[in-house]
């Protein structure tokens, strides 16, 4: 059994990576927020960031709402042709969809 980790250890060390990597995050989110503002396109990636990790553990509408956020930074900054709009887009849309799909 040497070397193996068991599921359940690995599985709780996953999560454990995804709280310090949302403390990060929120971490910068507040720091782009104090000296960028709410519109600047750092400030939007913060929140695409936070979006995808709720991704991962598996929080979908609190997902949608970080895209959501960060798409509205993206339209007025980068423009709704941008492809880092439309990324956006297609994960807002593909949240939806799962969303729709869970209820």
């Amino acid at each position: 059994m040497s070397g193996t980790t068991p599921a359940s250890l690995s599985g709780s060390s996953d999560i454990c990576n995804y709280k310090k990597a949302m403390d990060n995050c929120k971490n910068d989110l507040n720091i782009n927020l104090l000296s960028l503002g709410e519109n600047h396109t750092y400030t939007g990636l913060s929140y695409t960031n936070i979006a995808a990790i709720y991704y991962n553990l598996k929080e979908y509408p609190l997902a949608l709402e970080y895209y959501e956020k960060a798409l509205k930074i993206f339209n007025v900054k980068l423009g709704k042709e941008h492809p880092n709009t439309k990324d956006i887009e297609k994960d807002v849309y593909n949240l939806k969809q799962k969303l729709h799909y869970q209820d």
